[in-house]
């Protein structure tokens, strides 16, 4: 009984998880994976060329924030042949949901992993009793 009101809490709260399947405006490459049995999200986004001093990550009422300001200050004096590579400002706005926290933030091989645990303490404080 009390998964099952915890589950409907999350759907209400999140949308069953359904608004995140629908793509992001960002033209950044992105994989958001999750896993059932451990209700774990994670959010991986492709950001080469980006450093951990160039990107900010934030999460907010359930609202995780990707940006970076980027000015390449090896291209001041330079003409540039080809553009490819992306280094440019951006904000990224994911709504992940209340219901989770963050577990973990990494930046390995130009990955921004960011890794969200259902907090069943929260989940807990929703239960009608």
């Amino acid at each position: 009984m009390t998964s099952n009101l915890l589950d409907q809490m999350e759907k209400m709260c999140m949308g069953s998880l359904e608004h995140l399947t629908k793509p992001l405006k960002s033209f950044l490459k992105y994989d958001i994976l999750y896993n059932e049995k451990e209700h774990e999200i994670t959010f991986n986004m492709a950001v080469a060329g980006y450093t951990h001093d160039d990107l900010e990550v934030t999460f907010e009422n359930g609202l995780l924030e990707v940006s970076a300001s980027k000015v390449p200050a090896e291209y001041e004096d330079m003409f540039v042949l080809w553009k490819g590579l992306s280094n440019k400002a951006f904000v990224t706005k994911i709504p992940v949901g209340t219901l989770y926290e963050v577990e973990g933030v990494t930046l390995v091989d130009g990955i921004l992993s960011v890794k969200f645990k259902r907090n069943d303490k929260v989940a807990e404080q929703l239960e009608i009793r």
